[in-house]
């Protein structure tokens, strides 16, 4: 596939792509709603998010930067993972403290939550606990569609950046500790705000979250066809 949101092609999950390994969630937007490929459940609206259609990254939906702008999806995990993987294909529309567009907790103290640290130009951002943070460097800016990989284990990070609109590809790496300071996550999987006032400032395509730390190779071939994973042919 392209670049852009490969219209015409049906949402579906891939046992066989390098992605898939223990996979808990692959959301997409439908505009006004999003939904969990996996099992057909919609979240549940909170706020409620708004709209957008753009010709690189099709139905979104836009979270501001408020609290309570949201889509939730409950009966989740309620363990926190070791190792992980999260991907997303999304636009920044503001940045301001901290950007959180996925939280594996809907609230702000439990489970972990990726986003950006609200600088211009900003990072790739992810917290635990509302704890220990870890991040890339700042290069993401506004209105630039991007494909985005966190892929860790809790002393090792990866970050993978494609921009859409070029097709320009940035690979970064950390190796900061990281502990859980908080307890369990509390079930509910979030798209959008993490429960705090700092809410995503973003347009978000599709998410997916897994429990597995991919191999850079892995995250390589991912970048290769970003929208395959949510829409495989």
């Amino acid at each position: 596939m392209g670049l852009g949101f490969p219209s015409g092609v049906a949402p579906g999950f891939d046992q066989n792509h390098v992605a898939a390994s223990g996979v808990r969630f692959s959301g997409i937007s439908q505009g006004g709603g999003f939904v969990n490929v996996l099992n057909g459940k919609a979240g549940t609206s909170v706020g409620p998010p708004g709209t957008s259609i753009s010709g690189v990254i099709g139905r979104g939906s836009v979270f501001t930067s408020a609290t309570n702008n949201a889509f939730n999806f409950a009966g989740m995990q309620t363990t926190n993972d070791n190792t992980f993987t999260i991907g997303g294909i999304l636009t920044y529309t503001t940045f301001g403290g901290f950007n959180s567009w996925f939280s594996t907790s809907s609230d702000a103290t439990h489970g972990v939550a990726i986003g950006s640290n609200g600088s211009t130009p900003s990072n790739i951002l992810f917290n635990f606990n509302g704890s220990t943070n870890a991040g890339s460097s700042n290069i993401l800016v506004t209105n630039i569609p991007y494909f985005l990989i966190f892929s860790a284990s809790l002393s090792a990070q990866s970050y993978i950046i494609k921009n859409l609109a070029n097709g320009q590809i940035t690979v970064l790496s950390s190796s900061t500790v990281c502990t859980y300071a908080g307890g369990a996550p509390n079930g509910t999987f979030q798209v959008g705000n993490d429960g705090t006032t700092l809410g995503a400032g973003a347009t978000v395509a599709a998410v997916m979250y897994s429990n597995q730390k991919m191999l850079a190779p892995q995250l390589l071939q991912w970048t290769e066809d970003p929208w395959g994973f949510w829409y495989p042919q």
